[in-house]
């Protein structure tokens, strides 16, 4: 194992490629100044600092285009892998696209930042910028398939991508334009108060896939084609809810706000979706859900199910965590995923099989307590290459 200082505490992680085929690992974190950091993977999976840049809050995701290699599941939803030139991130009142250097992989300069707030920058100037703002701001960044024309065509600057921001602020996620990050159209979540933690695109239909984390519920919702050239104002008429499922059981739901929505991921071969939830204090255990996921075209019109078929209580609540990382290749048909724990460190990677529906615990460790005695949480997990 190589251990290095980071920048600061809960940092989420993503990971790119340069035309050299080195990796990069890019980072948010908790610390202050707010800045995104990147991370150069050696050799023998050691990691050097490259560099930072500062931005206006708190970061909590981040997701580089193109992605380093070719999954239905996160990151890439279909997408022609390539050297990363973009890096998005959301997190609070904000949002930023920074440049990457196509050969060393750093980051470079910011060019554009979005505003989560009706007053914009005006409210900015006043608002909340600290960690805390990411429980009432955006919490995430996916980017729907790309064009395999325009995949490794840096001077290629048009619309090729719909980015989706979960926004828990506006109870809602927003949809943009990439990469120039106009906005399209707002996806209003199905209730108040239910708070879209994340949001994923399906890589073949246009379908948003949402987990909630305030009521812990999974929604689809139909959207426009990801290649629409319609105004805003027709985009948004084509916006519909079609599918919701509860991740917690009727004794459970009883006590709804005792967990916490987390993490959504498609299976490798999109026939079953996976998500978490964490729980609100050390006394509920996170959750791990899997769901069938049945799409038909009936008529033109998109009906989709989800079925529950597997189910898994977390040794631990998660605390901050819990969250979930596909690996970039099943084994056969089995998926393994990485889950991490926030309240005492552990690292699980999970196996599903869809021949028995079950998940297991393949491997697990625990990352080494603090100097204080004090357990070293793990708030995010990505795999290298």
């Amino acid at each position: 194992m190589h251990e290095i200082a980071a920048e600061g505490p809960h940092q989420y992680l993503s990971v790119g490629v340069s035309s050299s085929s080195r990796q990069t690992v890019y980072a948010t974190t908790w610390g202050s100044p707010s800045a995104l950091s990147s991370w150069h993977v050696e050799q023998d999976y050691n990691l050097s600092f490259g560099n930072r840049r500062l931005i206006t809050a708190t970061g909590s995701y981040v997701h580089v285009q193109p992605p380093p290699y070719s999954t239905q599941s996160a990151p890439g939803f279909g997408s022609v892998p390539g050297v990363g030139r973009w890096l998005g991130s959301a997190g609070g009142p904000t949002g930023e696209l920074h440049r990457l250097d196509a050969q060393t992989g750093e980051i470079k300069e910011r060019v554009k930042e979005l505003i989560f707030l009706p007053g914009g920058e005006q409210e900015l100037k006043n608002a909340d910028k600290s960690r805390k703002a990411l429980r009432y701001g955006a919490h995430s960044f996916d980017c729907s398939p790309n064009q395999a024309a325009a995949a490794n065509e840096p001077q290629q600057e048009q619309q090729q991508q719909v980015a989706f921001i979960a926004d828990l602020g506006a109870n809602a996620v927003q949809a943009y334009s990439f990469p120039s990050l106009e906005h399209l159209y707002s996806i209003q979540s199905k209730d108040d108060g239910d708070g879209p933690r994340h949001s994923i695109p399906h890589p073949n239909f246009p379908l948003v896939f949402t987990v909630t984390e305030h009521t812990n519920f999974v929604d689809v919702y139909r959207i426009p084609s990801y290649t629409s050239t319609s105004t805003s104002e027709e985009l948004q008429k084509q916006v519909r809810h079609v599918e919701r499922v509860d991740m917690l059981t009727p004794s459970q739901a009883v006590h709804r706000h005792d967990w916490r929505g987390d993490t959504l991921r498609f299976s490798s071969n999109l026939e079953y979706v996976f998500a978490t939830t964490r729980g609100k204090t050390t006394q509920s255990k996170g959750l791990l859900v899997a769901y069938r996921l049945k799409i038909d075209v009936v008529g033109g019109e998109y009906e989709v199910k989800l079925e529950e078929v597997a189910r898994m209580t977390t040794r631990t609540s998660g605390g901050k965590a819990n969250a979930i990382e596909l690996a970039p290749e099943p084994l056969g048909e089995i998926d393994l995923m990485i889950l991490t724990d926030d309240e005492e460190g552990w690292m699980d990677v999970i196996s599903f099989n869809p021949k028995g529906n079950e998940f297991k615990v393949e491997a697990t460790t625990q990352l080494p307590m603090l100097e204080d005695g004090q357990a070293q949480g793990a708030s995010h997990a990505i795999w290298l290459l």
